[in-house]
């Protein structure tokens, strides 16, 4: 009796472990597909960003091209100041996310024409400014590197687009010194506006002041 129920017990211990045996084999693909699945999301991630970031050196390489006085302007604002160039980039970003949510309030038409205009000058001050802030950063490395910081601006803003690129590949700290390049960048841009302003006033007055003759002098008359 006694041997029966040992057989009893000993069959069914059996059939439950076949039965989770059958489970695991069962379980073990889908975990290895949904892990293989997620290695690959990470890796198309990587990629993807890294290509993101090719693309958005090349724009700033480009932009030294096309603009080397405008870039030579911002850097040299930004070393001057670079405490006033901060606190101006993080007005500039708070008064733009101001803009952004007052556009919702407009109609439909106006609504996308302002958005338009608003979302290209942002890129474009920020490409601005991100340029100065790479050639800042290129020229220092150009001049550790071979001691004499010789090169072209192109060449700067590429190493130091580069540079700062790979930083942001670096979890928490390198978001950190992105998001201070940004706002560096930004208030550059955006206070190179005022004295692009200021400068075009002031040719005006020189010219002005050079065509009309001052008070007390005729002009010369021919005979």
């Amino acid at each position: 009796m006694n041997g029966t129920l040992f057989r009893r017990a000993a069959a069914r211990q059996i059939g439950i472990a076949a039965g989770l045996l059958s489970l695991l084999a069962r379980a073990a693909p889908a975990a290895a597909t949904a892990s293989s699945n997620k290695s690959w999301d990470v890796v198309v991630l990587i990629v993807g960003l890294l290509f993101l970031k090719l693309g958005l050196v090349s724009l700033l390489a480009l932009y030294a091209v096309l603009r080397p006085q405008t870039l030579r302007a911002s850097r040299a604002r930004l070393c001057a100041s670079p405490r006033k160039t901060f606190i101006t980039g993080i007005l500039a970003f708070l008064a733009l996310a101001l803009l952004a949510g007052l556009l919702r309030v407009l109609p439909g038409p106006l609504k996308g024409f302002t958005g338009g205009t608003l979302l290209l000058a942002t890129a474009y001050w920020t490409v601005g400014g991100l340029a100065a802030v790479a050639l800042e950063v290129g020229e220092r490395l150009q001049a550790n590197l071979n001691g004499l910081g010789v090169g072209s601006d192109a060449a700067a803003v590429i190493a130091g687009g580069a540079l700062l690129m790979l930083v942001g590949f670096l979890v928490g700290f390198g978001q950190v010194v992105e998001i201070v390049a940004l706002l560096l960048g930004l208030g550059a841009a955006i206070t190179g506006l005022g004295k692009k302003r200021q400068r075009t006033e002031a040719a005006g007055a020189s010219a002005t002041a050079t065509a009309v003759p001052p008070p007390g002098e005729n002009p010369q008359t021919e005979p």
